[in-house]
């Protein structure tokens, strides 16, 4: 049995409730180690460190057998100290930092533990849904900051397509859709819609995250804007995949969406995912099973 603490995460995860929670990573850690993973109070007796942004970090306070940083957010500063962690799992901003990082530096996109930890049936619908493009967004810095995501929206209105926002930013429907990101009442909003912008809160790397995943969930398309190794992991057949570096090139995908139905039932009875999350898990643990050999 070796025993892991736990630094700086949310409410719910070690607890098991929240949609990533601890219960992915001790299933990874218990494959890697070939041995039970317990989580412990005392840092004294602890073996492993786990921990991510939300607090200051506990890597120097002592000797750990095993060290790994959880980097949960793409738009976070990365720690100073990132070098000094036995491993990196999720998505880094900085590519010179990922090759710096070499064996230690295991991607892992966050919709993999939100697959894991709240799994779920993809239901195909057979039916058109009464409404065309919505829009969910609540985040307080998204509605300050410029960035990628506020120059497509603003791009889609100028082009005259109607959207209902039913988060805090720009609401027109009259009320804020409830729910924390993985719970139902969300999925029941965006299944009232042919289409659902998915916007990454920024686009690097392996950076993919529920926002893409909710509306699949919710059986319905996805205009996504973020990782350009998106393909890698969900088909861009079931998708509308934005280029950020021209807009105007999904235009022609969204209206015949809005107008086809014949269309739209096609392309959300394309397949899903290009790999499974099972295949994507192992991937983890045997990297992490080789660095376990230098």
């Amino acid at each position: 049995m070796k025993l892991i603490y736990i630094n700086g995460f949310w409410p719910g995860f070690t607890e098991e409730t929240d949609g990533v929670h601890f219960g992915f990573f001790k299933n990874i850690l218990t494959a890697v180690f070939e041995t039970e993973i317990c989580i412990t109070t005392d840092m004294g007796r602890a073996d492993i460190l786990l921990e991510t942004f939300f607090q200051s970090s506990l890597l120097f306070r002592k000797q750990w057998a095993c060290s790994i940083f959880f980097s949960a957010e793409g738009t976070l500063a990365i720690p100073n100290h990132i070098q000094n962690y036995s491993y990196i799992i999720g998505t880094l901003p900085n590519k010179d930092i990922i090759a710096s990082l070499g064996l230690r530096y295991i991607s892992c996109p966050l919709y993999i533990t939100y697959e894991y930890c709240k799994p779920t049936s993809y239901t195909i619908p057979i039916t058109i849904p009464p409404k065309s493009i919505c829009s969910i967004i609540s985040s307080e810095a998204f509605q300050t900051r410029i960035n990628e995501r506020i120059q497509f929206l603003e791009y889609l209105t100028s082009q005259h397509i109607s959207i209902d926002f039913g988060g805090s930013y720009r609401n027109n429907i009259g009320f804020k859709v409830q729910g924390h990101y993985f719970e139902q009442p969300i999925l029941e909003f965006q299944k009232q819609y042919r289409i659902v912008c998915a916007l990454e809160n920024c686009c690097i790397d392996d950076y993919i995250t529920e926002k893409v995943i909710n509306p699949l969930r919710a059986g319905t398309i996805p205009l996504y804007l973020g990782s350009d190794k998106i393909g890698s992991y969900i088909n861009e057949q079931r998708i509308i995949k934005v280029d950020t570096n021209n807009f105007n090139g999904c235009l022609e995908e969204i209206h015949k969406l809005l107008t086809d139905d014949a269309y739209w039932l096609k392309k959300v009875n394309e397949p899903l995912f290009i790999k499974p999350i099972t295949a994507i898990i192992e991937d983890i643990i045997i990297a992490m099973k080789k660095l376990l050999k230098f």
